[in-house]
């Protein structure tokens, strides 16, 4: 899997796996202008973000 997004976390999901993807070098954000959490969250490749972003229209 080359990107991921989730809306609907529960704080100790967001945590958990905003931790894992950060450390295996991941880029992990939320949506325009919020932090990742429980709203939402994205995490992919580097060189995908924009790319997932735009996706799911979180630009």
């Amino acid at each position: 899997m080359d990107g991921y997004y989730e809306a609907g976390l529960r704080p100790w999901d967001h945590a958990a796996g905003a931790l894992i993807a950060q450390e295996a070098g991941a880029w992990v954000a939320g949506g325009p202008g919020a932090q990742p959490g429980g709203a939402l969250t994205l995490a992919c490749a580097p060189a995908l973000a924009d790319g997932l972003r735009a996706l799911v229209g979180a630009e």
